[in-house]
């Protein structure tokens, strides 16, 4: 029989090989990224009394075209109202309660691997909460 050490050693490597196994694939965590970026430019519409039509064409221009901007300015009511709409989204979205879940609450959290991480840190609603929470 081997020593009490070797056998923990064993099982933590196994534990950590279980860890990397049970990992969603890459292409899924993307696009549910992709629908949580939907559900941020619906409630952006919904908060600048925007038309729909109009925030989506930008969207596609914005996924199209790197070179491409898009500037709004928030009253200050509205900045509480959006980031009001945005934390509570994970009560409200499914696809944004998945994000948070697969991220933040599952374990081992997806935030632990590092190529899983850049897609929630670069999502539009990571990018802006940050950004309305720093303000």
């Amino acid at each position: 029989m081997f020593p009490e050490v070797i056998l923990d050693l064993i099982d933590s490597y196994v534990a950590a090989m279980d860890e990397g196994s049970d990992l969603p694939s890459l292409r899924a965590v993307q696009k549910l990224v992709k629908r949580t970026d939907l559900f941020v430019m619906n409630t952006l519409t919904f908060v600048l009394q925007l038309p729909r039509a109009e925030i989506l064409r930008n969207r596609y221009w914005l996924e199209l075209d790197h070179n491409f901007m898009f500037y709004f300015q928030l009253s200050p009511m509205q900045r509480i109202r959006l980031l009001h709409l945005l934390k509570n989204s994970v009560a409200t979205d499914v696809h944004c309660a998945n994000l948070i879940w697969l991220f933040i609450v599952r374990q081992p959290p997806l935030r632990l691997n590092p190529e899983y991480f850049r897609l929630f840190r670069r999502s539009f609603l990571c990018t802006m909460i940050g950004h309305l929470d720093s303000q």
